[in-house]
């Protein structure tokens, strides 16, 4: 893979290889975020944190999906 040029937003007007890339660097996050979930104990967390936490994991989720769809459409 190239040098990376991380996209806050998703831009589904870029190169597919780029899109390939921002859309795995989501997925990617989405996974550690999951792993990090997994050590939290219900009991100790903070109710509203959890909510932020399952907020940015769908956010994640759901920008690597509209990338990947982005680069099924031109492929």
């Amino acid at each position: 893979m190239a040098a990376y040029n991380p996209h806050i937003a998703s831009n589904t007007a870029l190169p597919v290889v780029e899109l390939y890339e921002d859309a795995t660097r989501r997925v990617q996050a989405a996974h550690h975020l999951a792993r990090l979930l997994t050590t939290v104990t219900f009991t100790s967390a903070d109710p509203a944190d959890l909510s932020r936490t399952c907020e940015v994991f769908d956010l994640l989720l759901e920008d690597a999906c509209d990338l990947l769809a982005a680069m099924e459409n031109r492929v």
